[in-house]
């Protein structure tokens, strides 16, 4: 009877400590979700020139970037399902997925909120971050010489540039993708480039060149001549 009374009391022993590492577990998840919203909120994530990405770039960005928590249940659920595999045989499949899933999501939820803050404190950090527009109009053009810049060959870390008098090729080396637009001067350090089939979801980029070395050129790009994003193009030199 002593045993019988002692393997009881073991029993409910456990079952209350799992019970309050459930809940624990469950309370750390949301609060996990609430600081993660506050880190979202704290600065918007979208860029400024997104309304000019196309339209299967716009819905990669969002999905991946707000919707992680989501991405993550079914992430979770999946590694919890194998983790469920492994453990202890003497609880039922679904008590032991729902246990490691619990666990799996909480370790991804700690990631993404790490992700995200430090997403937000490189963004307060860089003066040039692409999520603070910048009013096109008071940004001050160059004043030097940009001759070479009227035409040859340009890249920045996702694309490259053919530049001739009246037109410029923009090749993507990732999908093999390349844009034609027609380039106007406006003056000595403005510019501006026309694509008729809109493919950015506007007809015209303007731009205004702040800066000309000998090997870049910085400038300003504007979809409304409002907002306005950095750039950075490296020369390519023969």
């Amino acid at each position: 009877m002593q045993n019988l009374d002692t393997e009881i009391t073991g029993d409910l022993f456990e079952a209350k400590r799992t019970s309050k590492r459930k809940k624990a577990t469950i309370i750390a998840i949301a609060v996990l979700l609430v600081l993660t919203l506050i880190a979202y909120l704290y600065h918007s994530l979208i860029p400024v020139g997104f309304k000019v990405a196309l339209w299967y770039e716009q819905v990669i960005y969002v999905v991946l970037v707000y919707g992680l928590p989501v991405l993550g249940i079914l992430i979770s659920f999946g590694v919890g399902a194998l983790i469920a595999l492994l453990m202890n045989k003497e609880r039922t499949y679904k008590e032991r997925i729902w246990k490691s899933f619990r666990g799996s999501y909480l370790v991804f939820m700690v990631f993404n909120f790490l992700v995200i803050t430090l997403f937000q404190v490189g963004i307060a950090t860089d003066p040039n971050n692409p999520f603070d527009a910048v009013d096109f109009q008071e940004i001050a053009t160059y004043t030097g010489d940009t001759e070479d810049l009227k035409v040859g060959n340009f890249k920045t870390d996702n694309y490259y540039f053919e530049r001739f008098e009246d037109y410029q090729i923009e090749y993507d080396p990732y999908d093999g993708t390349s844009l034609k637009h027609k380039i106007g001067w406006i003056n000595s350090a403005e510019y501006y480039l026309v694509d008729s089939l809109r493919q950015y979801g506007v007809d015209t980029l303007y731009v205004k060149i702040t800066n000309n070395t000998a090997d870049y050129y910085e400038c300003y790009i504007s979809a409304d001549k409002k907002e306005a994003i950095y750039g950075k193009l490296y020369k390519v030199k023969e």
